[in-house]
């Protein structure tokens, strides 16, 4: 079967690119499926978030979320998802909360399936700490957080979490990208310099991130069963 995507981009670490590169490579290796380059090609098409053009053949759309911020115009933010969603043949929602979320807004679809995101122990179990072992005093505690950052992520509670909970001779990472530098340098301060922003990290050294941590904080309002928490969580981090 010939599958043609759309929205995907293999180079990413986001959570749906990760979702759908780990999917592919799954099928691609039982030799069920191969990538059509067009959608003339294709038998299937797989929709990651929304359609990226006017749809040809039987569609599965791959859901993570829809924007939910009343402080921005979220109804013309979730537009193209909407049109996506009932153009669709199937969706893939990431977990029932994003299921009964979708629903209430763009009404019950016909045909859906829930699939949580699952880490890929075997990659992670290949993965150390090396990396941080070399920047980092093995008698020092890490705690961690990651996220590509949003309101909603909560980057200050996660850091104000950190100042109040960890030991006195702890260190935070904080990884991903577009966090508010006030943020950062707020809590850099008020944890005498215990905060540290490291950026945007290939999944590899994220992992090995997780493997130096002891403790992973993820304080969002709501969420759709992240890949953050679970890759960490497999990597052995109290969460």
């Amino acid at each position: 079967m010939n599958v043609y995507f759309h929205n995907f981009d293999p180079n990413s670490n986001s959570g749906p690119n990760k979702f759908t590169r780990q999917l592919a490579s799954s099928l691609i290796d039982r030799k069920r499926i191969q990538i059509a380059k067009t959608q003339e090609e294709a038998d299937v098409e797989f929709a990651l978030i929304q359609l990226m053009r006017y749809k040809k053949n039987p569609t599965i759309l791959r859901l993570d979320g829809i924007y939910f911020n009343t402080t921005q115009d979220f109804v013309n933010q979730n537009k193209p998802i909407e049109y996506s969603y009932k153009e669709s043949d199937c969706v893939v929602f990431q977990s029932q909360f994003n299921k009964d979320l979708t629903e209430s807004w763009f009404g019950v679809h016909e045909n859906s399936v829930v699939i949580h995101n699952q880490p890929d122990v075997n990659f992670i179990n290949k993965i150390n700490a090396d990396y941080f072992d070399t920047i980092v005093d093995k008698s020092i505690e890490v705690w961690s957080c990651a996220s590509s950052w949003r309101p909603h992520k909560r980057l200050s509670d996660n850091l104000d979490y950190f100042c109040q909970m960890s030991p006195k001779n702890s260190i935070m990472f904080v990884a991903g990208p577009n966090p508010d530098p006030l943020v950062i340098k707020k809590y850099s301060k008020a944890s005498n310099g215990r905060v540290f922003y490291l950026g945007e990290l290939d999944y590899p050294r994220l992992l090995s991130l997780y493997k130096r941590s002891s403790t992973f904080v993820h304080l969002a309002f709501i969420d759709h069963c992240p890949n953050v928490v679970v890759d960490a969580q497999a990597a052995g981090c109290k969460i």
